[in-house]
């Protein structure tokens, strides 16, 4: 864990630094500056190992640090000397403490969750990643650009790899390694880039420490983690990373009034900066484009407007024309992938279950206790929020109130859309696969910002002091007639909102992180029982080095791949088409059809994986088979038993002249 935590904050903080951020907001927008020069290095660097990637790494963020330098010379800091109506660092302690607040109620349930450091999880997704992940690790190639290659029969394709070469760089298991960097990423880094958010808005509207902190804290309330339950790891990183290009973006027209020199040149440097952090969260996953324009692009409009109101007409529609430009080419280079995410057909939803899903926080995949009230405190306060700069809409002196209001109103809309009936207009949703829970989180980050609006009034308001008072007295806490500070009434509305999720949902993230981890709760039925991981544990043993293995993928046997080390025939899903996407659907004439045992054998395959429970779907129960094959109707009497362990076996194929084997 170690590892990953220095390879996603110390390059990302010395950038920060030359580029004249600091305090809690250097630290907090450090992990997407990171994987900004990562994503880069993923591109170029071999062998893919931590000798080679930290030397790249430390050049391109000398050379970055550099420029930084070059162009803020002579300029002040962002943030100020000052946070709110206290001292700079005395501001910083008090975020960091409601940051600490959050931190703990997510890292802890998920640990927890998880079952054991070295439990994988189980799901579609996770079969794919681990496989990818040591892929990357055994081969050295971690380029987006073809190196996956292993996971489709040797076909070049582009897939995001940065989750993969991060795994592959941590010591330990694959598996190990991806459980480590769930926790780092959904415990760590998403709490962390919301504090920059939150820390960039409390420049930009004078928000009090006590207010920043209180909503960082809130921000532990968040089920946003409900993406890992279905292990999408890579769009998952791309999403924490949002909160703080966003961050950036807000701080790109606050200059110093101690600055000198062009205040253009400090804008146009800090516009980098957040290209940058974009490359981030690209690098991630290419989905993340569009979660960014999505509440990142009324933001950016709002805030450089005056900006680009100063250029002359005939260079800003130049300028529009150049990125329409550059947009169309992006777009026609990546076809293929974007088609398949457009195109993707999901069933209809519930447009009431999904907006009751928004109101109260609930996760929206999957199936899980009902934590009623859920969020809906922190959801009142977002409202609450949101009626605010609605009122203020013509007099507020900063639009970006009103940016957020419509950022988080799109996401909203988003999400009603992705779980509602079908029809046409469902394809805005493609880019997120049409699955509601994947733009949730684009509600929450959206949302927090008017939660820390609504948060700041109350704590102007004489009346709620009034009414704790009354409370306090009603429960004989407090005697006499109190008059609260603004401070005790935010860490009053923090004390309710957990009392109420309870405790921020502790339970609830326990079990979502079990429903993928722990075989006898999983969601969508186990793919690997405990006697199973035993078998493949102590595979190694049994079978020889260059040994191929056979076997259905929903059954287990990629995991011989990610846990072994022994290589699968079918590391993720099979083919549709191509020899062994003909293989997986004729594997049962083995006996009778020659090309069979004629693939086999050029393919080297001797050895097959099988597990005979009955598969059920329930939860806890067996996984039924997600992709239509025979892969798990092989004659047994083309086969020779080599080891068991419970309903999993393994077997030597000799129905094609493998005795030797």
């Amino acid at each position: 864990m170690g590892t990953v935590v220095a390879l996603l904050f110390l390059p990302g903080w010395l950038i920060a630094y030359a580029w004249r951020y600091r305090g809690l907001f250097a630290w907090s927008v450090a992990p997407v500056l990171s994987a900004g020069v990562l994503g880069c290095a993923t591109l170029f660097v071999r062998p893919w190992d931590r000798a080679h990637v930290i030397a790249v790494l430390l050049v391109l963020t000398a050379v970055t640090a550099f420029a930084g330098f070059r162009v803020f010379r002579g300029s002040g800091t962002f943030p100020s000397q000052e946070l709110g109506n206290v001292g700079f660092i005395r501001g910083s302690w008090i975020a960091g403490a409601g940051l600490i607040v959050a931190i703990l109620a997510t890292v802890i349930p998920l640990w927890i969750g998880t079952h054991g450091a070295d439990n994988p999880a189980q799901a579609s997704d996770a079969v794919y990643h681990l496989s990818a992940a040591r892929f990357v690790r055994v081969q050295g190639n971690a380029s987006p650009l073809g190196g996956l290659s292993s996971m489709y029969d040797g076909a070049q394709v582009y897939y995001p790899t940065l989750w993969h070469g991060l795994v592959a760089l941590m010591p330990g298991s694959v598996v190990l390694a991806s459980n480590a960097l769930v926790i780092v990423v959904a415990g760590f880094i998403f709490p962390i880039t919301m504090s920059a958010m939150i820390v960039s808005l409390a420049h930009r509207i004078a928000l009090p420490p006590v207010v920043v902190a209180g909503t960082i804290a809130m921000t532990g309330s968040t089920t946003s983690v409900v993406l890992i339950a279905s292990s999408v790891w890579p769009f998952t990183l791309s999403i924490v990373f949002v909160p703080a290009v966003l961050a950036l973006l807000m701080s790109v027209d606050q200059i110093d009034g101690n600055s000198h020199g062009d205040a253009r040149r400090i804008v146009t440097g800090r516009v980098a900066l957040v290209i940058l952090s974009t490359m981030g969260v690209v690098s991630a996953h290419g989905s993340g484009i569009f979660s960014l324009l999505v509440i990142g692009m009324p933001v950016g409009i709002a805030i450089m407007w005056p900006w680009l109101a100063s250029f002359r007409r005939r260079v800003l529609w130049g300028g529009c024309a150049a990125v329409v430009l550059v947009a169309s080419l992006l777009a026609w280079v990546m076809r293929a992938p974007l088609n398949s995410v457009f195109s993707y057909q999901r069933s209809p939803g519930n447009l009431l279950g999904s907006a009751f899903g928004i109101l109260t926080g609930h996760p929206q995949l999957g199936h899980y206790s009902l934590w009623f009230p859920g969020n809906a405190c922190v959801v009142a306060l977002g409202i609450y929020g949101a009626v605010l700069v609605i009122r203020w809409w013509r007099i507020s002196e900063d639009k970006v109130l009103r940016a957020w209001l419509v950022s988080a109103a799109i996401a909203v809309f988003l999400v009603l859309l992705a779980g509602g009936p079908q029809w046409f207009g469902r394809i805005l949703a493609g880019p997120w696969y049409t699955q509601r829970a994947r733009i949730m989180p684009l509600v929450t980050i959206a949302g927090f910002p008017l939660v820390a609006v609504a948060l700041h009034k109350i704590s102007q308001s004489q009346w709620p002091s009034r009414i704790l008072g009354h409370i306090l007295r009603r429960l004989s806490i407090v005697r006499v007639r109190t008059s609260f500070s603004p401070e005790g009434i935010v860490c009053a509305i923090v004390i309710l909102t957990a009392v109420c999720a309870p405790a921020w949902r502790w339970g609830l993230k326990e079990e979502i992180m079990a429903s993928i981890h722990d075989p006898h709760a999983i969601t969508y039925g186990a793919m690997l029982s405990d006697d199973e991981r035993v078998l493949i544990e102590r595979a190694s043993r049994d079978l020889p080095s260059d040994a191929v293995v056979l076997g259905e993928p929903s059954s287990g046997a990629p995991y011989l791949w990610s846990i072994a080390g022994i290589h699968v025939v079918y590391p993720s899903r099979p083919p549709i088409d191509g020899e062994l996407g003909w293989l997986a659907h004729n594997i049962d004439h083995i006996n009778d059809d020659p090309r069979v045992c004629d693939v086999l054998k050029r393919r080297g395959i001797g050895f097959y994986y099988s597990d005979s429970a009955l598969p059920d779907g329930r939860d806890g129960g067996v996984r039924e088979p997600l992709w239509e094959n025979q892969l798990r109707h092989i004659p047994e009497h083309a086969l020779e038993r080599i080891d068991s362990q419970g309903d999993a076996a393994l077997w030597r194929i000799i129905a094609c002249g493998h005795e030797s084997q």
